[in-house]
């Protein structure tokens, strides 16, 4: 039996791309403190997941959806600093045990010379009202149950 041509993972990527592409227009303060704590979690420890990053950053501002560090690691990686080291599973309850990432640094030099480039930002990062999430609809407004997908 052949492999068929497309088993829809380039479109899977298309859209994991889009999103993220999206995110990081969006959301550029808060992926930028991630990914420092990333690389100096990585640096100090030999390697860093994302739960590493919850747990530097601690709390989200209110209204900002946790997966808007979705491109974290990846964009570490896209760069050249991180390579995959592996995976685990999740130590925060809400992740129920999903598998993660385990990044480590693979370019010593870059990392350093990102982190050096790309200073802390000054303030908290409060996104302005129109960059807040759309609050999704009560399913008892839709009609529909589950929960509904809204904007990061």
């Amino acid at each position: 039996m052949s492999k068929p041509e497309n088993d829809g993972r380039t479109l899977g990527e298309a859209k994991r791309d889009a999103a993220h592409a999206k995110l990081e227009a969006k959301r550029d303060l808060i992926i930028l403190r991630a990914r420092r704590a990333m690389i100096e979690t990585a640096l100090q420890d030999g390697e860093a997941t994302a739960d590493c990053v919850h747990h530097v950053l601690g709390e989200l501002p209110a209204g900002i959806d946790k997966r808007c560090l979705g491109p974290v690691g990846r964009g570490l990686a896209l760069a050249g600093i991180f390579c995959e080291a592996g995976m685990e599973k999740s130590r925060r309850a809400e992740r129920n045990a999903s598998r993660l990432i385990r990044w480590k640094v693979c370019d010593r030099e870059k990392a350093v010379k990102w982190l050096r480039d790309h200073p802390e930002p000054a303030g908290e990062d409060k996104p302005a009202d129109d960059k807040l999430p759309k609050q999704p609809p009560a399913p008892e407004q839709t009609g529909r149950t589950g929960l509904p997908l809204f904007d990061f």
